[in-house]
């Protein structure tokens, strides 16, 4: 599934910048405590946090752009296999959601929460609990968010080494935290992938059969 497999290499790609970063900063705590430095190892420090950062960018936005389509077909999915026409989103307002300010630090969770409730195709889906996982993805989520806005906040105050090393920080922090989000958004995606593969299956043995044609007497 070509959507597992892109949040596969976004963990990847996160943990080489966090990689990046430590290498900065340990570049700074050399040049802060007196070590003299030629200037290429300075330079190839930001460098490879520019080049580890702007590849794990691009891929996160392509990464964004499957989850979109994979949201929109398994939103479709799931009403196929309900009886019960209780929804809430349709597939198209499953993806608005994710493009309206403010409403897009809650909606998105809601429909997520009701894709996964509706994928196993019982009748009583509206009524399933919520899954915990789904609230600790989404709360990674916001937290990663949060702490991106800071550090991208501190870029601005950077003057001395100490400023440099506290953003690279954040930047570290909001970064694992994305790895922790990416992990349970590849588990939510597996979850609900074999629940419609289930109800599938369940459906199709229960499916009727078609009558057999009995021959007229002679």
């Amino acid at each position: 599934m070509a959507l597992l497999v892109l949040l596969g290499i976004q963990i990847v790609l996160l943990a080489a910048v966090v990689g990046a970063l430590a290498n900065r900063i340990q570049v700074i705590e050399k040049i802060r405590s007196g070590q003299v430095l030629g200037p290429s190892e300075a330079e190839s420090a930001d460098n490879l946090v520019a080049a580890a950062g702007s590849i794990e960018g691009w891929f996160w936005i392509a990464t964004f752009v499957v989850w979109i389509l994979w949201q929109f077909r398994a939103q479709r999915a799931a009403r196929e296999l309900s009886s019960v026409r209780r929804f809430r989103f349709t597939p198209g307002w499953a993806i608005g959601w994710w493009f309206i300010p403010i409403a897009s630090f809650w909606m998105p969770f809601e429909t997520v929460r009701e894709l996964w409730k509706a994928s196993e195709g019982r009748p009583d889906w509206p009524d399933i609990p919520t899954w915990s996982v789904i609230g600790w993805w989404w709360g990674a989520f916001l937290a990663w968010l949060a702490a991106l806005n800071i550090a991208s906040a501190l870029t601005e105050e950077v003057v001395t080494p100490d400023g440099v090393i506290r953003r690279d920080e954040w930047f570290m922090v909001a970064l694992v935290i994305g790895v922790a989000a990416t992990v349970l958004a590849m588990t939510i995606v597996g979850a609900i992938r074999s629940r419609q593969d289930d109800a599938t299956e369940l459906r199709s043995l229960i499916r009727p059969s078609a009558p057999s044609r009995i021959p007229p007497p002679p």
